[in-house]
């Protein structure tokens, strides 16, 4: 529906300097959002997917688990979308400060866009508004904000600017709603018969498979870990660590990655191939 333009330009001055602002007319718009039949069914499937999306705490034994590396996975899409050319590996490794040798300024730029997406998720569990200023203290931290449908996203903006056309930029939203959280339930069951598969392996180890089962569940939770990392986390001596990664290695769960013999990094392969599809063309 085009409503006209849907605000006025009034002229202000920044740092001296003359420019035109656009000041929106306030929501709800005039006449309201038309809710035909297509709309109403968009809002639906949008927020059914939101549901099934809900209902991965129900598949996973710690949500957080899924969400530490997903997040880190949109990261890298999001900004391989301008050019850096930072994996999702790179990324985990540099955030282990364990990454010689990758692009240091793309996954950098990749990590300070997990570190917006953080605090703004700190801050609005502290009660903090959704706001312009919070939307600045992000900002700050980042220096880029992404889309992954820039060109789409910013022509339906035009239109609510120009013609007041609300509809259009909302049946794009709840696309992106029900198209985003889809792909994370997929991922998320994919994820859980991973685990289950593997741990299955793990339990033929026999009087070794205490050891390393303690090993495999903090590659679930940590997807790529230094040998450190899993003595800290499970308690384990580091021989006994050590041992038990070996074994993960014989069943091809994990692969050490650096190729070095000291302060080596193990991934699980598996788990990371499953996060990274569709980042390698990007």
């Amino acid at each position: 529906m085009k409503r006209g333009v849907a605000g006025s330009y009034e002229t202000a001055y920044v740092a001296g300097e003359q420019i035109q602002a656009f000041i929106p007319h306030p929501l709800p718009p005039k006449p309201s959002l038309e809710l035909n039949d297509q709309r109403q069914r968009l809002l639906e499937r949008a927020t059914l997917a939101l549901g099934r999306l809900d209902s991965i705490t129900l598949l996973l034994s710690d949500p957080a688990l899924f969400l530490y590396a997903y997040v880190r996975r949109e990261a890298v899409l999001s900004s391989q979308i301008e050019g850096t050319q930072s994996s999702l590996a790179q990324l985990l490794l540099f955030e282990l400060e364990e990454a010689p040798g990758v692009p240091l300024d793309d996954v950098t730029e990749v990590s300070n866009y997990v570190a917006a997406l953080n605090h703004g998720l700190v801050r609005m569990k502290e009660g903090f508004p959704l706001s312009n200023r919070l939307i600045r203290e992000m900002h700050a931290i980042l220096s880029l904000y992404f889309k992954q449908h820039r060109s789409e996203y910013y022509r339906l903006l035009d239109l609510v600017r120009t013609d007041g056309d609300w509809e259009a930029w909302v049946d794009f939203f709840l696309e992106g709603v029900a198209h985003t959280a889809s792909n994370a339930v997929e991922t998320a069951r994919r994820l859980v018969r991973l685990f289950q598969q593997d741990e299955q392996k793990v339990q033929t180890l026999g009087r070794s498979a205490s050891t390393a089962l303690r090993v495999f569940r903090a590659l679930c939770e940590r997807p790529l870990v230094t040998l450190n990392q899993i003595c800290k986390h499970t308690g384990l001596s580091f021989p006994a660590a050590s041992k038990a990664m070996q074994a993960l290695e014989g069943l091809g769960i994990v692969q050490e990655i650096t190729g070095r013999r000291r302060n080596r990094a193990f991934a699980y392969q598996q788990y990371l191939t499953i996060l990274s599809e569709g980042t390698e063309s990007l």
